[in-house]
């Protein structure tokens, strides 16, 4: 099991698949867009009909009948919420329905919806008190003996009511047009105590109807109650006239609209159905025209039709306008295609460039040798050059924080690798420097931050160079491990080599120091070898290539053992414990250390001691010559 899981595939990269250059794309690409062009405007000017021309402006009367029916909508649920308000006033006991100044505060409810000429109160007796303005005035409602009957009728329908519904349509005598009553039952404690109507007018649905209308393009809106009555109309505006009690609405012949009685017997246009609107196409002796027609239910017991006729004609002209657009397209698409094919001369060159940089650094391990990519004088390609060169920066700090093997693998696998969390056998090495915390006392803080860098920078390349990953720098230790990201089944003798290594360089760098007059620095190395978890490890915005486990802990505290076991303590000690000398095969001199109790376990590790017979030939040398120097 690996820590770092590909996709399927082979290397881990996706297949290679058909592929075609910029260039042939471009040139092939644009001719057959001519070609595509050339062949739909023909077809165009060869088919296009009456229904077709009709399309060019669907959109249109879409937005027309949207704004119809918003302005309607706008005009009526406003008094659905307010009588919901009211009602929940009344219910909650926050206005008496028994208060003699129940009239003033229904008046004052009227202020809110002007469109509401009357507001009135309805017991379960039928009794009524009510408010109404007309002509800029309030005067108290009364029922009248005639009107008592139905008033009944509609306290019947509000006690099986659940909130505000909408009623017939009725006629406003005062105001001598049709208007719509909304009702809602008032409850107490589940009580039916009786309910609220308030009547609505509508005259002002056709001024806003006829804000609509385009004489120009010869667009009319309408609205319909029912299917043979006109409730808003352009031609309406100035009022409703012969309406009556029993007329409340003309019919689609008294408008005045030639076009309105035909609706119904029009030819269906079903290619231009959509979105709940129909269309049908009306044809009277001195016009042909289309209609479209939406239906809008929930405001009384008739369904209303929103609707918008415009001629045939009117989109001739479009047409014309759309052949001349064409023929102009057609030529400078032909030009296009010359422009194309040197365009992509151009273009190609700085991506297949793009293209040979990225894929080195897929194979480069060191990003640091890789020169940045050229500008352009095309604005994207510069950018796209800038990126790059912005991303490689980026790439070569990743390589200074994340191990370096890790960091080319996930730039060789990119998206399809995903660094799993695995239980694996590897081998860990801390060092320490013994005695650095007191040593650096002494030191300014950038003395020893450049002696760290410097230190860290000789055992790093130990662990570089036997394939070694540093997880971390702790203070002047270094944690280290082999066996992954990369699978080593000789982790432990890398680990081991990497120890002698820094042995070997720790004494000489010692020579230099002494040389120069300064202490010599004495190293800590313990390795060990188990089962750890390996992979990414942190928080969802912060994660680290990391391991832990208990051989994590066993590692350091081997390495701690170094300052009791060897005394006195000569430049490098290296312990490895039992786990880690069980791999090496009798390829390295060890000298049996015994076991010890580890610091936080209950049991002991047998430790070993690595013999670095280089070490032990020049460390009286490297003692005399540090006592010569008086260091």
């Amino acid at each position: 099991m690996t820590a770092l899981a590909t996709m399927p595939g082979g290397d881990g990269a996706p297949p290679r698949r058909w592929r075609v250059s910029i260039l042939v794309t471009l040139s092939a690409g644009i001719a057959a867009l001519v070609a595509v062009a050339v062949i739909t405007v023909m077809t165009i000017n060869w088919t296009a009909t009456a229904r077709s021309t009709i399309s060019l402006l669907t959109d249109k009367s879409d937005l027309i009948l949207a704004l119809a029916e918003a302005r309607l909508r706008d005009h009526l649920d406003p008094v659905h919420d307010q009588l919901a308000y009211l009602t929940r006033r009344f219910e909650q006991g926050d206005v008496d329905i028994d208060d003699p100044t129940l009239w003033a505060w229904l008046a004052g409810s009227l202020a809110a919806t002007p469109q509401v000429v009357g507001l009135a109160y309805l017991n379960v007796q039928g009794l009524a008190l009510g408010v109404g303005h007309f002509d800029g005035r309030l005067v108290p409602l009364e029922p009248q003996p005639a009107q008592q009957s139905q008033l009944n009728g509609a306290l019947t329908e509000a006690e099986s009511a659940t909130g505000p519904f909408w009623g017939e349509l009725i006629y406003i005598e005062e105001r001598g047009v049709p208007g719509l009553t909304v009702r809602a039952p008032i409850r107490r404690e589940g009580d039916f105590q009786g309910m609220l109507i308030a009547t609505v007018t509508i005259d002002e649905v056709s001024r806003f109807i006829s804000t609509l209308e385009d004489q120009d393009a010869g667009h009319t809106p309408f609205i319909l109650y029912g299917r043979n009555r006109v409730l808003a109309h352009p031609k309406l505006v100035d009022g409703f006239p012969t309406l009556t009690d029993g007329a409340l609405l003309p019919g689609l012949s008294e408008v005045g609209d030639p076009i309105l009685p035909s609706i119904a017997t029009g030819e269906p246009v079903e290619q231009l159905d959509r979105d709940g609107i129909s269309a049908v196409i009306v044809t009277t002796e001195d016009d042909e025209q289309i209609v479209l027609t939406r239906t809008i239910d929930g405001y009384s017991g008739e369904a209303m039709t929103l609707g918008v006729r415009m001629p045939v004609e009117a989109v001739n002209s479009e047409l014309e306008r759309l052949a001349h657009a064409a023929v102009a397209g057609v030529m400078v698409l032909v030009l296009s295609v010359v422009v194309s094919v040197v365009m992509g001369l151009k273009i190609a060159r700085p991506v297949r460039r793009l293209a040979e940089r990225a894929a080195k650094v897929v194979g480069t391990e060191h990003l640091g040798s890789l020169p940045d990519l050229p500008g352009s004088r095309f604005v994207e390609l510069d950018d796209q050059a800038r990126s790059f060169n912005r991303m490689l920066a980026g790439l070569r700090w990743l390589q200074a924080y994340v191990p370096r093997t890790l960091v080319r693998q996930l730039i060789a696998h990119g998206s399809e690798t995903t660094l799993v969390s695995v239980e694996r056998e590897l081998t860990v090495l801390f060092t320490d420097i013994a005695g650095f915390t007191h040593q650096s006392e002494a030191l300014p803080a950038c003395n020893v931050a450049e002696f760290l860098n410097d230190h860290f920078a000789l055992l790093g390349s130990c662990i570089e160079a036997e394939g070694g990953t540093i997880d971390k720098f702790i203070g002047d230790a270094i944690m280290a491990f082999w066996g992954a990201p990369d699978e080593q089944s000789d982790h432990a003798r890398r680990a081991v080599s990497a120890g002698l290594a820094m042995a070997a360089t720790v004494r000489k760098d010692n020579r230099d120091r002494v040389a120069a007059g300064q202490p010599p620095i004495r190293l800590r190395i313990g390795i060990h070898t188990g089962s750890v978890v390996v992979g990414n490890i942190g928080a969802p915005g912060r994660m680290n290539y990391t391991i832990v486990g208990d051989a994590v802990n066993t590692g350091n505290r081997i390495e701690e053992m170094g300052r009791e076991l060897i005394r006195p303590a000569p430049d490098v000690i290296i312990l490895i414990s039992a786990a880690t000398a069980a791999r090496l095969d009798g390829t390295v001199p060890l000298e049996p250390m015994g076991a010890h109790p580890v610091r936080g376990r209950n049991d002991t590790v047998e430790v070993f001691r690595v013999i670095d017979r280089d070490g032990e030939s020049t460390a009286a040398e490297d003692d005399a010559a540090a006592a010569a120097a008086g260091v």
